[in-house]
């Protein structure tokens, strides 16, 4: 198996504090729809929890830094 190309094409465009972003993002690959992504909320520059961003290893999930 070779390369895939990749498109992605961004519609659907909301302004959001100002900025346009796009709520449907549709993904093909060789041609073929792979996949279809609608954004429900977006938010700029709010406040994110600092438990997003622990690390726990003993939770099961795999970490893929090291």
């Amino acid at each position: 198996m070779g390369p895939v190309e990749v498109e992605e094409v961004f519609s659907d465009y909301l302004k959001v504090s100002g900025i346009k972003i796009p709520f449907r993002i549709v993904t093909n690959a060789t041609r073929q729809k792979y996949v279809k992504s609608v954004v429900t909320e977006f938010k700029i520059n709010t406040d994110v929890a600092p438990r997003l961003f622990k690390n726990d290893l003993n939770s099961g999930s795999k970490n893929l830094c090291n």
